[in-house]
């Protein structure tokens, strides 16, 4: 329904974007984390021997593989063809590319070796024109260039292991939020406060573990 109605409607005001967005992600987490409990079983069972469960929870992992791929094909190709083509707003642009983005990340966790890269690479771009659209038409008090920040870095520690590359992203974001974080609308002020929190957390967590890698290096 979601799809059908995106495919009618490509052009949605920030409430639908938000919608879309969210059982997007809702409908997909729900598929991630089956996929992560059942690989963890599959561990616990090759240790004891069980390879008859082995064999079931493979067939389990392989169904939810072919799930999430199938939903995040066709979003993405939605995204490609309809939604971002018709995208006149940078902040839906910007919104629009970091989904995709987000997705692709997604697509890595259940793709094999070979693709991974290519995934990521993929991902990389649209993080990319995601944060250059939003550095130099978006507002720091936009609660979407603050979401960008973070999935941003994130993506650069958790997937590029470039912890400097994530904080000059989220401390950059952060120290301007704080500037203007009295000034948010009050219907996203707990988002934006929640964004920029989650930012400073980030940034002490990764500047400690700098800090620690220095000092063993040394």
């Amino acid at each position: 329904y979601t799809i059908n109605f995106v495919r009618l409607k490509p052009v949605l005001s920030n409430d639908e974007r938000n919608l879309f967005n969210n059982i997007c992600k809702s409908f997909l987490n729900i598929k991630r984390k089956s996929h992560r409990y059942f690989k963890s079983q599959v561990l616990k069972e090759t240790k004891k021997g069980k390879f008859e469960n082995v064999k079931y929870l493979g067939d389990l992992i392989d169904k939810i593989e072919l799930e999430i791929n199938s939903v995040l094909n066709l979003v993405l190709e939605l995204i490609d063809t309809q939604i971002l083509p018709n995208s006149k707003k940078i902040e839906a642009q910007v919104f629009y590319h970091r989904l995709k983005a987000d997705l692709l990340r997604y697509k890595v966790e259940v793709s094999n070796a070979e693709e991974k890269e290519i995934i990521l690479d993929l991902a990389e771009q649209s993080y990319n024109e995601a944060y250059m659209l939003s550095e130099e038409n978006l507002p720091i008090s936009s609660i979407v260039r603050v979401g960008l920040a973070v999935n941003f870095s994130l993506f650069y520690y958790n997937h590029r292991d470039m912890i400097e590359e994530a904080l000059i992203i989220a401390k950059t974001c952060f120290e301007e939020a704080c500037k203007v974080v009295d000034e948010i609308d009050e219907v996203e002020g707990k988002d934006y406060i929640l964004l920029a929190q989650l930012l400073k957390e980030n940034i002490v967590f990764w500047t400690s573990e700098r800090s620690e890698e220095e000092s063993s290096y040394n």
